[in-house]
Formats: C-alpha cells, structure tokens, sequence
C-alpha cells in the first residue's frame, strides 16, 4: 500500500449525509447512486478534508445538513507502515482541525497531510476561465514539491497587500520601502515556478502523445512583468501608474499560465470534448510529478464519470489512472460494465449511496 492512502472516512451532517464511515481500497472506488443521493458529498467530504473547503460552494449552511450546526469529518492515512488519524469539525464560528491527534491552525500542514486533486464536469474552466484559475493551479503543484515554496508566497503576498495599502492612500515612500521585500520574495516564486513548470512538461508531454499524435504542447509562462524588464525595473516603470490606481500592476500575482498548440492557445484549438481530456491530462500529469518527487500517494477524485467523456476517453482515463497507481473515487450514476472491468482489474471497491445512506456492495 503507498504512503498517503486514505484507509478510513467517516462524515457527519453533510447535505443528506446524516452519518457515514466506509474502508475504501488503496486503489479505485466506485461510488453509484441517483442524482442528488449524496454521491458527490463523500467526495465533497474528502476534499474537505484535504483543503478545509468545498468544491461546490463557499457557504457553510449550503453544505451542512438541514438542522445541524456542526460538520464533522475524520479519516485515517497510512504512511510508513502505519495508520494515523485526521479530523475537521467546522461551524459557522469555529473550525478544529486535528492530525495525529494534535490540533493545528495551519492549512498548509492540512494540504500536506493529505493531497487530493479533482476532476469534475466543468474542469476545462481551468482554461477557459481567467489567469487566476491558471494560477491557483500552478502553485497547487510547486507547493506540494518544494517546502519553501509557501513560507515564500505567504511573505510575497503580505508585502503585496501592504504595498498597495499605501499605494491607495498616496504614501509613496513606504510604498518603494517594500520594494525590496517585495522584490526578493517575487524573485523566488517566479524562479519556483519557472523550474517546476519545466518539470511538469516532462510528465505531461507521455499523457498528450497519447491523445494529439504528431502535436507538440508549449507551457508558456508569463511572469507578470514584461519579459524585457526585472521586477526591479517593472515596479519603477510603473510605480506612478500604480499611485493613480492604488494597486500594483507587477509581479508574480499577476502570472498566467498558456497553453499551446501549434502556435494557438488550446482553448481555442481543441474541441470541448479533447478540451475536457487536456485537462485531464494537465491534472493527472501534476499528480504523476507528486507522486514522483515525494514518494508518496495523491488521491484522485473523479465526480459523474461519463460527464461529457464518450467511452473511449473513460477508457483512456481508467487505464491512465490504473497506471499512476493512485487511490481513485469515482461517482457515476450506473456502473457500466467498462467501470465493473476497472474495479475488478483493480481489486477495487464499490458503494451505493440512497437517500444519504452508504453501504459497501459486496463483488
């Protein structure tokens, strides 16, 4: 069994999910049931889990189960021959967060603890959405391989945030005053990125040449200042600019993160079906350098399967994920039997969820 693998999830008062706890397998997952059973709430509930959020909403009272105050989740993670626990309860005024039972108020150690990544209808906003998305994405990766990469994104972004505090209220002086800190740690995400994006290039390029034959893929990276200039030079250039907005205009928070084809952005280029798989890939391909660099598992959630995916793609993505080796949940409404052929090859497990009710069916 790989290091990082959940072993055990119990979840209380989520949506409809009263009570629940199963024993998933350290591989594939199926989780069937009609639309609006609860299927995607375990997912909801792992992901929770993971980051301290929903994937599906910002408001507490949206998750929590109708009359309930208080959601709970916990689990347990094997690593290193043994088992340890995990737990979250959150109100509305309030979050405990435990691991190896000690309470902790760091989300980076939460995120650490248990890496999850999703794949779900709607993924391809990835692209389609702004620079922010791209991102968000982007760090996601650097952070779970490089240890100083958060110390150095925290330290960035409070410079930021107190930089254009008196770039709003016209205090020049102190705004070039945190330049320096704002320039070191600048420096150091962009030169995180820039190694981390040459790796991801590497496990994606296999995925792509299984998908797009003879088409080469460019991860382009825009650093958020032009490429003529160092961020020293970018922030003085535009230094009475920012004074008249109240913001600053360059930096790393301003990167993004373009993908290309044949000299055209791939949100352009490809369909909405092949759109939705590079995605997949792009996922799957950030999952495969974690799992590479820090031996140890990421959990795949992969919500309504056959989601705008035809029966090749699925396919193509249970072989992929068979492959990676990683522990995977999956929700569909039917198990069809290209699925019940993945479960099996895979010494899997399977659970039916009605009414908000989860119990494990038996092969």
């Amino acid at each position: 069994m790989a290091d990082g693998v959940l072993t055990q999830l119990a979840i209380q008062h989520i949506r409809n999910i009263a009570q629940a706890e199963i024993r998933p397998a350290a591989s594939l997952n199926l989780i069937t049931g009609a639309n609006a059973a609860g299927k995607t709430s375990i997912l909801e509930a792992i992901y929770y889990l993971s980051r301290a959020k929903s994937f599906r909403t910002h408001h507490l009272k949206r998750i929590l189960q109708t009359g309930q105050s208080k959601l709970a989740i916990y689990g347990r993670v094997y690593e290193h021959n043994q088992e340890w626990p995990l737990g979250l309860e959150k109100t509305e005024s309030s979050q405990i967060i435990r691991i190896r039972q000690q309470n902790i108020n760091s989300l980076a150690e939460l995120s650490r603890s248990l890496p999850v990544q999703l794949i779900q209808p709607g993924s391809q906003r990835l692209l389609e959405d702004g620079p922010a998305a791209r991102r968000k994405y982007l760090d996601w990766g650097v952070f779970h391989v490089e240890p100083e990469f958060h110390q150095c994104w925290r330290r960035y972004y409070r410079a930021l945030k107190q930089r254009n505090a008196a770039l709003r209220t016209g205090q020049q002086d102190i705004a070039v005053a945190l330049e320096p800190e704002l320039l070191a740690w600048g420096q150091k995400m962009h030169d995180f990125r820039q190694l981390y994006i040459q790796q991801l290039q590497t496990q994606l390029d296999p995925f792509i040449r299984q998908l797009f034959t003879d088409t080469d893929i460019e991860i382009r990276y825009r650093p958020g200042w032009l490429a003529t200039l160092e961020l020293a030079g970018a922030l003085q250039e535009k230094r009475s600019r920012d004074l008249e907005t109240g913001t600053t205009s360059s930096g790393p928070h301003r990167a993004n993160l373009e993908f290309m084809i044949s000299g055209t952005p791939a949100e352009s280029y490809l369909s909405r079906g092949q759109l939705k798989m590079f995605v997949i890939c792009l996922i799957l391909a950030q999952m495969q350098h974690f799992q590479h660099s820090q031996q140890k598992a990421c959990i795949l959630l992969i919500d309504d399967l056959a989601a705008e995916l035809d029966q090749q793609n699925q396919r193509l993505l249970l072989d992929w994920v068979r492959q990676m080796g990683c522990q995977t949940f999956i929700t569909t409404i039917q198990a069809e039997p290209l699925i019940l052929e993945a479960l099996v090859q895979a010494d899997g497990k399977r659970f039916h969820v009605e009414h908000g009710i989860v119990k494990e069916v038996v092969q």
